[in-house]
């Protein structure tokens, strides 16, 4: 399992994603989920992660928690 970095020890680009992140969700910047705290050493792939998840989750056919739902279902599906 890879180390987590909080907030606080985050380096200016990847403080830059969850500081981004926490606005829209309205949330304390500390308080971000594991996920970004998991890829906060690498700040490109937070970046390009991040990208996607706005564009996945942009207003569309299907409402966000439909689209949350398939994101976890395809996360499940192991070869």
């Amino acid at each position: 399992m890879p180390r987590l970095t909080e907030y606080k020890d985050m380096n200016p680009r990847a403080k830059a994603v969850v500081e981004h992140i926490a606005k829209r969700r309205n949330i304390d910047p500390a308080q971000i989920n594991n996920v970004w705290k998991a890829m906060a050493k690498h700040p490109g792939v937070m970046e390009q992660f991040a990208a996607e998840m706005k564009a996945a989750f942009a207003p569309g056919r299907l409402d966000p928690l439909t689209k949350e739902l398939a994101r976890l279902a395809q996360n499940r599906h192991v070869e």
